[in-house]
């Protein structure tokens, strides 16, 4: 099964988003911060649906920082 990180901190699109997902037969974790997905996203995970507007660290901010933490460790 993939691994899913659904990062999104209003309360209804973590509800629309998590079970559009599980009617597709998946199964996401959630984060609500930017921070959070960063921290999380060392887990190894094959799918990160990233919310834009996230209070504190942006989505846009934590896909960089995500991409430069892989990039390390390939290398």
């Amino acid at each position: 099964m993939q691994k899913i990180l659904l990062v999104e901190d209003e309360p209804i699109a973590k509800m629309v988003g998590s079970r559009l997902l599980a009617d597709l037969g998946y199964e996401a974790d959630i984060a609500e911060t930017g921070e959070a997905a960063v921290a999380m996203s060392q887990n190894g995970y094959d799918l990160i649906l990233m919310d834009i507007g996230l209070p504190g660290m942006n989505g846009l901010e934590a896909t960089k920082q995500i991409r430069a933490l892989e990039a390390s460790e390939k290398k």
